[in-house]
């Protein structure tokens, strides 16, 4: 269920990822007091695919850490999530393709109305190489080819949100069909 941050609310902070909302609701006993809600950017993960393989993103972070996970980022103003997702698949990867397919869209955890945030996962069929990557400064991405096998592994330390669809391929043969369907077509 969507969170309930109404059209009317006011914005009284607006972060680089976070902004805050005040509203005054009535309350049943006719009363009025003011409520806050939570809007993060939204996001966007690719997983990109070339013949046979998955693509991830091997990133060492800033603190010393290393993760896999999948290419993306957050969703600009006035952006589509498809938009940012063919922007965040080029800049960190230099790949493009033309055959994309939302796959998931997650609404992690959270109170209700208190947070509102949303991430779409892609599969990027197809890819091709066009360009360097164009990493943020503070980004340090190596490019992994790996085996849906491979990824069935490395994805269920994914901390980022649920994969459904990951995490069924992994429960299960049918979830693994209904995997490779996805990703190969």
């Amino acid at each position: 269920m969507a969170p309930t941050i109404p059209k009317h609310a006011k914005v009284v902070f607006k972060g680089i990822r976070f902004d805050v909302y005040h509203w005054r609701q009535r309350l049943r006993n006719g009363s009025y007091t003011t409520f806050e809600g939570v809007r993060r950017h939204y996001g966007v993960r690719v997983l990109p695919v070339i013949g046979n393989k998955i693509f991830v993103a091997k990133e060492r972070l800033i603190d010393g850490r290393t993760i896999i996970g999948t290419f993306g980022g957050l969703v600009e103003k006035n952006e589509s999530p498809l938009s940012a997702a063919k922007r965040e698949l080029l800049e960190e990867s230099g790949l493009k393709s033309k055959r994309w397919k939302l796959i998931q869209v997650e609404e992690p955890i959270r109170p209700e109305g208190v947070i509102d945030w949303k991430a779409y996962l892609f599969i990027a069929r197809d890819c091709k190489k066009v360009a360097r990557q164009k990493l943020d400064i503070s980004e340090d991405i190596e490019i992994k080819a790996v085996t849906l096998e491979q990824l069935l592994q490395i994805s269920s330390t994914w901390g980022e949100f649920d994969l459904k669809v990951l995490r069924e391929a992994r429960q299960s043969a049918r979830g693994r069909d209904k995997l490779r369907k996805f990703l190969f077509g």
